[in-house]
């Protein structure tokens, strides 16, 4: 695991945020010492929906041009118009030696028909990008150096 932390700023004061990336869910948990009284909490509540969920589809909605639309459960749901295109599975595809097997096997086409348009970590962190603006409430009191971010 890689951590990045900000040595500087004291413990007390740094708000750390979990992202599951998973292949076909995500899900968002995080903590304070203060803010959250040291529990970690995890993100129920997500745009457009009044309804709880744990974890929101790994999925993007994407325009013609390759413009983001919408993500998560609006992505997942959205009816596919005539120019949109809706990708999913696309952590299968980061790793190199994964995206070799699966273009070799021709099964990109099979599990992600228009993953060209979205080739790359592009959709890793526009999902990234999308969750943390979901949320500004929860990050708001903090700023953004404060963030303490791990990763595998």
């Amino acid at each position: 695991m890689m951590s990045f932390l900000d040595t500087t700023v004291p413990d007390s004061s740094r708000l750390t945020t979990a992202i599951d990336f998973g292949t076909t869910f995500t899900g968002v948990a995080y903590g304070h010492p203060h803010l959250t009284n040291g529990q970690v909490k995890l993100v129920m509540e997500w745009p457009r929906f009044s309804d709880t969920f744990r974890k929101v589809p790994t999925c993007l909605l994407y325009n013609e041009k390759g413009e983001l639309l919408s993500w998560g459960l609006e992505a997942k749901h959205a009816v596919l118009l005539p120019g949109t295109s809706r990708i999913e599975l696309f952590k299968l595809f980061l790793e190199p030696h994964s995206f070799r097997t699966y273009r070799k096997e021709n099964l990109l086409f099979k599990l992600s028909p228009t993953f060209s348009l979205a080739y790359g970590d592009m959709p890793r962190r526009e999902l990234m990008k999308m969750l943390m603006e979901a949320h500004p409430s929860h990050y708001d009191p903090i700023s953004q150096s404060n963030f303490t971010r791990s990763r595998n």
